[in-house]
């Protein structure tokens, strides 16, 4: 979170490359570096639980920025004044919200076994 004049500014990753994630259901995903390459400029909304009901920031308004670095998917998204964006504010400064995730559509995806046994799904 950070200040900028009258805005709530919250920054975070919604994807970190090459890292994989929790076990989904007997597999883990990591995300590879190009994964995004092309599309930071699609119609993208930052929602709370991935519920329409709650969009906070959306790239075709410019209230949400998305660019790709060395470590993932970035994104700073300038809150809106309303009340669940407030509560929003609250829990993130108290540290009741941490994580990120993100919706997607996979057109490319390669499937491992690693040395251990595990499942390792790549998203391209």
């Amino acid at each position: 979170m950070r200040n900028e004049g009258e805005n709530q500014v919250v920054v975070g990753y919604g994807a970190v490359f090459n890292t994989e994630s929790n076990d989904l259901g007997g597999f883990t995903e990591r995300i590879n570096q190009s994964a995004f390459d092309g599309r930071t400029e699609d119609d993208v909304r930052f929602l709370l639980n991935h519920d329409p009901n709650f969009i906070f920031g959306r790239t075709t308004s410019g209230t949400l920025r998305l660019s790709i670095d060395e470590i993932g998917l970035r994104y700073e998204v300038d809150l809106p004044d309303t009340q669940s964006a407030r509560d929003l504010t609250t829990s993130l400064k108290r540290g009741d919200i941490n994580q990120s995730s993100f919706a997607f559509i996979v057109e490319d995806d390669t499937w491992e076994q690693d040395d251990d046994n595990n499942i390792v799904r790549t998203i391209n």
